[in-house]
């Protein structure tokens, strides 16, 4: 298991930054992505979001241990958490959880940050302060990270706040 310190991470904003350098990244994070969420993000979609230069992809620089995860509107109100994966083998090495660290370290100091994923696969993400919004067509909707769920409501955009039955 790598020490989590010594994780790393690129940031490739939009494509306008790409250098050839990063090109080969970007096109190997867009091959592997679209693979593991094939019939929800094609290559071209998934390249057409990492153009926008508001939207990151991070890479990791730890040999032997790939984790990928791109962030639509990085900084700002409304940022999400689009995807995230970590190659099979790294998986149950603590590499997902340094990857979501960070990410909470560097994009949400001043917003929350919103995800979805698959019912029943949200663990690693209430383990770090997400809280579950709400769930439908198999997805659960979550946002965070905070201490519970009425501060995500309290203080998330409107459009990620669910309406509460009257009392």
């Amino acid at each position: 298991m790598t020490d989590e310190n010594s994780a790393t991470y690129s940031q490739i904003w939009g494509a306008s930054r790409h250098s050839p350098g990063s090109k080969e990244r970007v096109d190997r994070a867009t091959k592997v992505l679209s693979a593991e969420f094939r019939g929800r993000y094609t290559p071209e979609l998934i390249a057409e979001i990492l153009t926008d230069p508001q939207n990151v992809l991070l890479v990791s620089n730890d040999p032997g241990r790939e984790a990928l995860a791109v962030v639509v509107k990085a900084g700002s109100e409304g940022q999400k958490l689009l995807l995230m994966w970590v190659s099979p083998d790294a998986r149950r090495e603590g590499v997902g959880s340094r990857l979501l660290r960070y990410i909470i370290q560097v994009f949400t100091t001043h917003h929350f940050l919103s995800l979805h994923c698959h019912s029943g696969l949200e663990g690693i993400y209430l383990r770090h302060g997400f809280h579950p919004l709400f769930t439908t067509d198999g997805f659960c909707y979550m946002a965070g990270p905070a201490a519970s769920r009425d501060e995500v409501e309290h203080l998330s955009p409107p459009f990620l706040r669910t309406p509460r039955p009257a009392d």
